[in-house]
């Protein structure tokens, strides 16, 4: 059998083996490796739920057309990335060829079709060098010693912050550890987003793929279908990766994300707590644990206030007159606070925009009563 016509550049099957190995697909569930071609340019592009890679191979002599190779047929060639490699399929199967040895896989039957989110609408992106992000992602990718990893994990958050700077948060108080948070600068362009990110994959993949230090990765989060999803761009290679699905019993996690969705820009304190950023005013949600099963949303009107009479009777006269909006002292601090039902995150999304408002208007009056107003 003598080699099919077809050249790649130098590197592509390595780099494409070692991602197949990084991101473990399942070819009994029908994932394959598809060599795409249009017939002057190919690529290699795979996935799984959530998941979606290329590897683009250059200018080419293969024809036009897609072949579903088995992942196997492709790890084999899991060695030097100089070598050379002679590829070929024949009667339902695929032939690699490295030196003096030939591997025959069978081609995937009825294969999943490999997916392109990097086509979806960009929202925001980042430019960091290899080290720099690997070094945000080892402390928030790597599992907690003692954590039983079947269980329910908790979601790695991502956020493109227009202060340029990328960041990525964990929280394992619920397993018994504590929260960790890494940030390093970036050129960033676009909205600031926050979403979720499966940090080990990308961790995998990088480390896999043996990157230089130095090379920039470019990180795109866009809309894809209705979808948030992550692009992870380095030479020719283009990992994407669905924002992960939060728990929607969690109210925190499930309130972050329709924020995301309202454009709001927002961090989280906590796993209980979230604080929504905005040029006046900050809000503060958390969980409010009772009977009703409530968030309380809480902002400050005033600083340096001195808890006299005086002021006092004004925040009852002004409890009076508000429907659901609460003033009080804390310290030396006036908070308006509104509680809202966990279960309706729009209705939240509503109160947010609402408490902004009132705590305005609200802090001309409480003002005078101050030593100084509040920080925005």
């Amino acid at each position: 059998m003598t080699p099919a016509p077809f050249e790649m550049r130098q590197g592509a099957w390595f780099e494409a083996a070692r991602l197949v190995e990084a991101v473990r697909l399942d070819e009994v569930k029908g994932d394959a490796v598809w060599l795409v071609s249009d017939g002057s340019a190919t690529a290699f592009r795979f996935g799984a739920d959530g998941l979606a890679c290329e590897v683009a191979c250059g200018t080419t002599l293969c024809p036009p057309g897609a072949v579903p190779l088995s992942p196997r047929s492709v790890r084999s060639a899991d060695v030097d990335p100089f070598a050379y490699v002679a590829f070929g399929v024949s009667d339902g199967s695929a032939w690699v060829g490295i030196d003096d040895v030939t591997t025959t896989v069978e081609l995937v039957e009825s294969p999943r079709r490999p997916i392109t989110p990097w086509e979806g609408a960009p929202v925001a992106s980042a430019v960091v060098s290899a080290d720099r992000l690997m070094r945000v992602l080892r402390p928030v990718a790597t599992a907690v010693t003692g954590v039983d990893l079947s269980g329910d994990l908790p979601p790695v958050w991502f956020q493109i912050d227009s202060g340029g700077q990328i960041g990525m948060h964990v929280d394992w108080r619920r397993h018994g550890a504590g929260r960790i948070t890494a940030r390093t600068s970036a050129d960033v362009a676009g909205e600031e987003v926050t979403c979720t990110l499966p940090a080990w994959v990308v961790l995998q993949a990088l480390s896999a793929l043996l990157v230089s230090d130095e090379n920039p990765v470019r990180m795109d989060v866009v809309s894809w279908k209705g979808e948030v999803w992550t692009v992870v761009s380095i030479g020719e290679i283009r990992l994407a990766l669905r924002a992960q699905q939060t728990d929607t019993d969690d109210p925190i996690a499930e309130l972050g994300r329709r924020l995301t969705s309202a454009g709001e820009r927002w961090d989280f304190v906590s796993a209980d707590a979230l604080e929504v950023v905005h040029p006046s005013r900050y809000v503060r949600v958390e969980r409010c644990d009772g009977p009703a099963d409530l968030l309380r949303l809480s902002a400050v009107v005033a600083h340096g206030v001195e808890t006299t009479l005086e002021l006092l009777h004004e925040l009852n006269a002004l409890n009076a007159g508000l429907p659901r909006t609460k003033l009080w002292v804390d310290d030396d601090r006036v908070v308006a606070t509104i509680d809202v039902v966990r279960t309706n995150p729009d209705e939240t999304v509503f109160a947010i925009a609402e408490l902004r408002s009132q705590v305005g208007a609200l802090a001309p009056l409480i003002g005078p009563l101050a030593a100084s107003s509040p920080a925005s």
